[in-house]
Parts: structure tokens; sequence; C-alpha cells
């Protein structure tokens, strides 16, 4: 019986550290996949804004 709870054991070990490493990466990819929907909603909120300038402050280099 000890050899089936040593095995038992490592395989809800490794099913585990499988767990984690998944939960880990896409954890990574929220945070690399994140900025890109934020500047999108960004530019959208300002984009009324900057249309509502005057001519001479968008002309200016």
């Amino acid at each position: 019986m000890p050899a089936f709870f040593k095995a038992v054991r490592a395989w809800v070990r490794a099913c585990l550290r499988f767990l984690f490493r998944v939960f880990r990466l896409a954890f990574i990819l929220a945070l690399v996949a994140l900025p890109v929907p934020i500047a999108a909603f960004v530019v959208a909120l300002l984009d009324p804004a900057r249309r509502n300038l005057p001519a001479q402050v968008l002309r200016k280099k």
C-alpha cells in the first residue's frame, strides 16, 4: 500500500505543478495583452477632445 500512496502523491504533485505553470502562463499573457485594449480605450476617450481643438493649435509644430 505505501507504494500506491507514493504514486498517488507524486501524481497529485505533478498535476498541481502543471496547473501552477498554466496559471502562471495565463497571468503573464494577460499582463502582456491587457495594455492593448486599455490603449484603444484611452485613444477613443481622447479622440473627441483632440477634434475640438482650434485648427491653429493642431497646425503648430
